[in-house]
């Protein structure tokens, strides 16, 4: 069954349309009366898989691919996505569950979307439109810092959203794209931000990174190992993403404890990790012995708001190999 928008309300048709009604629909446009889209269609598990795959920067550091266990039964499934919408089709503001970062194959049209930075300002007025109740009312990119930007992207392209990018995307013509979520150790402070901004807002686990605190025990452990062994020193943006893990895991590890709710304590920790304290204590400990990489720039996307962003001609591109 598939999860069909109506573009005009922003909300799930109920109920949900199987294959044949959306095939006679999207492939009939004559009779169409309403504009409808299709943008939650998870393909992973199906023969697609053997045939579409994110980019290989993305699998390199998608933390399903490096810290997911091959073995446990279940995973996250958020990696591949064939969304497919019709002209007119828009999807309002918004920010990808828990901070995701995306890749987005345009294969058959086109889609522009509006992007902004996710700075302090602007995630806190996200953050107070969003709980307003007057989203189809007030337009988000009136209200961004420093300017939202504009992105086309046409068939044969791939676009990468980072972390916490808040973005709508309009759809000029009928259009099939192939994409998926990713979350990985260089965004994870963003990723937690976000986090907390769909708790804040009350945003429905349906339509949270399902798995995603399960992941963040994996992530953990993988670094205490990681630092145990000594061997790779970390990267400014790990560090500052591990300082903020270390509190998030240990607040989640409250909620653990405080809840008789055994699907709750399911989802918040999962069965590879016998001892969460341990965990969390070890993180912190080899946290303070790990001395802090060079110093950051807490907002690089600013620099690219402060002109368009080019790319290298084919003479730099030859000199560069």
């Amino acid at each position: 069954m598939l999860d069909v928008i109506d573009v005009e309300t922003q909300s799930e048709l109920e109920p949900a349309w199987d294959m044949d009604e959306w095939t006679a629909y999207y492939n009939n446009p004559a009779a169409r009366t309403r504009a409808l889209n299709v943008i939650s269609l998870e393909v992973s598990d199906s023969p697609l898989r053997d045939i579409v795959m994110g980019p290989q920067v993305v699998r390199e550091i998608d933390w399903i691919n490096t810290v997911w266990p091959s073995d446990m039964p279940y995973r996250p499934k958020i990696q591949l996505y064939c969304l497919m919408s019709v002209a007119g089709s828009y999807t309002d503001f918004h920010i990808d569950f828990a901070g995701s970062s995306v890749w987005y194959h345009v294969l058959r049209g086109e889609k522009v979307f509006v992007m902004a930075p996710p700075t302090d300002r602007n995630l806190q007025r996200f953050q107070d439109w969003s709980l307003s109740g007057d989203q189809a009312d007030l337009f988000f990119g009136d209200k961004v810092d420093r300017g939202a930007h504009k992105v086309r992207v046409h068939a044969g392209e791939t676009l990468l959203i980072p972390s916490g990018w808040i973005h709508a995307v309009y759809t000029p013509v009928d259009s099939l794209v192939f994409g998926g979520n990713f979350v990985h150790s260089f965004a994870t402070r963003m990723q937690l931000r976000v986090y907390d901004i769909e708790t804040a807002t009350g945003v429905g686990q349906k339509f949270r990174l399902p798995l995603f605190e399960q992941m963040l025990w994996l992530v953990a452990q993988r670094y205490v190992d990681r630092l145990q062994g000594g061997n790779k020193p970390l990267s400014r943006l790990e560090y500052d993403g591990i300082v903020d893990l270390v509190p998030f895991l240990r607040a989640l590890f409250q909620r653990f404890l405080a809840t008789d709710d055994a699907d709750l304590k399911e989802r918040l920790v999962p069965p590879t990790i016998r001892d969460p304290q341990s965990v969390i204590d070890q993180l912190a400990s080899l946290l303070r012995s790990v001395p802090p990489p060079g110093e950051l720039d807490p907002e690089p996307w600013l620099r690219l708001s402060r002109g368009p962003l080019s790319l290298p001609s084919s003479e730099e591109q030859s000199a560069h190999g």
